[in-house]
Order: structure tokens, then C-alpha cells, then sequence
């Protein structure tokens, strides 16, 4: 096969060049010792022109491995039986959150947990797989959490739009599968606005607006202090100062705030109807709110939008809707939908 050999110190700038014009050839590994590096080329075309201190060779390189799949390697750890509906199930139900990997086991494949924790291991960076142990539960919306294999730890650092988050998986609630909605919040926020996020868990949301816009001040409220506590912790470790964190019932510390936001945001499905008069009481008109829910597939987009109305309606604000959002699947056939929509 045909090789380019350059000094080591003028490597870099080779392989950007063998890679812009498609001259590299990717199956290949290259061969380098103390002082000289040779690549694995598709063909000669000008390299000498533009690099006269190459050298053409011809030499035997190492193919690169193709690392078998996670999907691959399930496929072929259960029987025939057990890959049908299973496998898909699994995989389509495992996260990976900083370096820890959370899985969802089928009942009927609980002896072969630790196998198939195993298996994640190394992907993606993972060096701890957990199970759930529990749904989500209890006022915090928190999840029993069973090591399974690796590093013994449910504590890790996310990142995300150019922020860091640490957190604990078993103390609070996270979903990394929103970060394509928070980046989409975030590119809605105009300049010198001031933002509100009830139920602000580690700090996600306010710290995604805090950091990619120019929001004049982002508050997060939380009633999880150890939710509470990550987001003070997250504040610090991202350097932000335009973010206000507290502890407490939103419902309680909203009128504690002589603030009027032009954006609102409530990201707990199910719950947040019951914050809503709260909410509005620190809106205006033009106010921006951003309403999560749930809905069947077969209501979106009509039952999302009367049920704003119907709330609005019900503590006497007008309100506009501007869109609704499908943001996830939250069960078969259902949605997390986001309702945006803004009053006066």
C-alpha cells in the first residue's frame, strides 16, 4: 500500500491536508516512530508540490478494528428468544449521563443483567452502568438507582451546550434526552431578558440560558435541597453570576420575588397546572411561558392548546398560543409536549 513519510513536527498539518482533499485512507492505521510519521494514502495526487519534504514508500499498515456495536454485542449475548422485542427495548431505554449508563432491564432478562451491563461498559465513556430501580417517585421525582458494573459511584460531571453539570442519578431528577429542548428555549431567549425556571433540579435550564445568552438574570427555583445544593455547586463550577438559585415550594416562592420576568419556563409535566397562577402572578403583558404536559398522540396538537386556554381562562389572563412542541416520548402512544405561549 502506499505510504506519504514526514518528519513527526509536520504530521498535523499533513493529515489536515490527506484529510480535507480525501487522501487518507481511514481503514488503515498510520505507523509512526521516535522522529517520523507514514500514512496510509487513496493516492499521490500533488503531495509532493505541496510537500517536498515527504517521501513516498510502500508499506504494510495495520487495518483499523471495527469495534463491534453495543446492539451487535446484545444481539449476540441472548438467545433468539429473548433478542424479540427485548433488545430493542433495552437499548432504546438506556441513557448515558456524564460517564454513568443507565439501563432498563426486562424482567425476563434479569440473569443476565450484569452481562449485559458489562457490555456497556466502554462506550460512549462509560465506566459505570446502574438499573433503574424504581419509576420516578415521590415528591422529587427521583429514581432508585442498583450498581451494576464498573466504577461503584452514582455521581458524575454532564456536559452540555458548553456547560458542566455534576449531580448525583440517585438523589435527583435528570433527563439528558431534553437537551435538544433546552438548546431550543435558549435560542428563543432575547437580550437583557429575565427568565424564571420553576422546578430547576441541579440547574440545567437556568445554567444552558445563563451561559449561551445574554438573559440579564435567570432564576431557578427547586424544592429538592439536594437538587438545590447541585445547582449552587454547578453556579460555582461554570463561573455564571447572572443566575439567582433558591430552595423551596415554587408556589410559595414566586410572590416572595418583586420581579417581573419576560419568560417563564415549567418543566414538570403533570404538575405544573398546579403552579400556573402562581407563575402568572410574576408575568406581564408579552410575557413568554413555556408550559410542559402530557398528551396522548392522537391530541396534539388540540388538547395542548385548550388546556392552556382553559387555565388561563380559569385565573382570567389572556393568552396567545404561539406553538406546541413535541419534546419526547414519555410512554407508548403519549408525549411531553411543550406549550408556548405567551400573555396579554
Amino acid at each position: 500500500m502506499n505510504g506519504f513519510h514526514v518528519p513527526k513536527e509536520k504530521a498535523q498539518v499533513v493529515k489536515e491536508y490527506l484529510t480535507e482533499h480525501h487522501l487518507l485512507d481511514k481503514m488503515s492505521l498510520l505507523v509512526k516512530d521516535d522522529n517520523t510519521i507514514t500514512f496510509p494514502i487513496l493516492s499521490k495526487s500533488n503531495l509532493l508540490k505541496v510537500f517536498p519534504f515527504g517521501t513516498f514508500i510502500t508499506a504494510r499498515f495495520p487495518s483499523v478494528q471495527k469495534k463491534q456495536t453495543f446492539k451487535e454485542a446484545l444481539v449476540a449475548l441472548l438467545t433468539p428468544a429473548e433478542q424479540q422485542h427485548k433488545q430493542q427495548h433495552i437499548i432504546s431505554g438506556f441513557d448515558v449521563i456524564g460517564d454513568i449508563a443507565i439501563v432498563e432491564i426486562p424482567p425476563e432478562l434479569r440473569k443476565k443483567e450484569k452481562k449485559i451491563a458489562q457490555l456497556l461498559l466502554g462506550y460512549a465513556h462509560v465506566k459505570t452502568v446502574v438499573k433503574k430501580g424504581t419509576i420516578h417517585h415521590g415528591t422529587y421525582r427521583v429514581q432508585r438507582m442498583v450498581h451494576l458494573a464498573g466504577k461503584r459511584t452514582m455521581e458524575t460531571i454532564y456536559r452540555e451546550s458548553g456547560i458542566k453539570v455534576k449531580l448525583n442519578v440517585s438523589k435527583v431528577y435528570f433527563s439528558p434526552r431534553l437537551a435538544e429542548e433546552r438548546k431550543r428555549i435558549a435560542a428563543l431567549v432575547k437580550p437583557k431578558e429575565k427568565v424564571l425556571v420553576l422546578f430547576s433540579g441541579v440547574g440545567i435550564y437556568p445554567m444552558v440560558i445563563a451561559h449561551n445568552t445574554s438573559a440579564s438574570l435567570v432564576y431557578g427555583i427547586e424544592l429538592n435541597p439536594i437538587g438545590h445544593k447541585y445547582a449552587l455547586i454547578n453556579k460555582e463550577l461554570n463561573h455564571l453570576q447572572n443566575i439567582e438559585f433558591i430552595c423551596g415550594d415554587a408556589g410559595k416562592e414566586i410572590r416572595k420575588l418583586h420581579v417581573r420576568f419576560d419568560r417563564i419556563i415549567m418543566p414538570l409535566p403533570k404538575n405544573a397546572a398546579d403552579f400556573l397562577g402562581s407563575a402568572l402572578a410574576v408575568a406581564k403583558k408579552g410575557t413568554v411561558v413555556h408550559f410542559y404536559d402530557f398528551f396522548p398522540e392522537k391530541d396534539i396538537p388540540h388538547e395542548p392548546k385548550t388546556r392552556i386556554r382553559q387555565l388561563c381562562r380559569k385565573w382570567k389572563i389572556p393568552c396567545r398560543i404561539i406553538t406546541v412542541v413535541k419534546c419526547g416520548q414519555y410512554a407508548p402512544y403519549v408525549s411531553r409536549v411543550c406549550i408556548d405561549f405567551s400573555i396579554g
